[in-house]
């Protein structure tokens, strides 16, 4: 249980705020002020930005007031950031202490180009229809045959057999 009363300038908690209509998402938050029904309060905002595997945060210079049923959490005389580089936080729970490269490094910098070999694009021909070898075969024989008698196993059963139906029928279509 949280008492409002007992929450003190220069503590953290996390705040349940409206990001858009009908969303709903949590932030962190550095107390400034606790006016007695409310909290004057920065919040710390997700860059893009990540230091040993954990991202990092800035500290907003914008005051916001908290009314005391948005909070869903204090962190009470807690340290829960580490101040990275100047006003960069990062939540210590989330830093790998085992992580080589303590650099800061920018995730909005990679361009996705190391995945090229990787990705195949949905307009490249694969080739056109696929001969299944006798592994193949026998498994296809295995699914088959496999009568589920969980409510869960026949879901998925139906689900697998659905979009194996789908991928026939669009094969069909391309090599049509």
């Amino acid at each position: 249980m949280i008492e409002f009363s007992q929450i003190h300038p220069g503590e953290h908690i996390k705040v349940l705020v409206n990001i858009e209509d009908d969303i709903e998402g949590e932030l962190y938050a550095k107390v400034k002020d606790n006016c007695k029904d409310y909290l004057v309060v920065n919040y710390y905002n997700e860059t893009s930005k990540i230091y040993k595997d954990a991202y990092l945060y800035d500290l907003e210079d914008k005051e916001e007031l908290v009314q005391e049923m948005n909070i869903s959490e204090h962190y009470q005389d807690d340290i829960i950031f580490k101040n990275v580089k100047s006003s960069l936080y990062a939540l210590l729970d989330d830093i790998d202490s085992d992580c080589e490269y303590s650099s800061i490094y920018d995730e909005s910098d990679d361009d996705g180009s190391d995945l090229e070999d990787f990705i195949v694009s949905d307009t490249e021909d694969t080739g056109g229809v696929c001969i299944p070898n006798q592994e193949q075969k026998n498994i296809d024989k295995e699914w088959n045959d496999w009568i589920p008698t969980s409510p869960g196993s026949r879901k998925y059963k139906e689900v697998v057999n659905s979009i194996e139906t789908q991928v026939k029928y669009l094969n069909d279509e391309i090599n049509f």
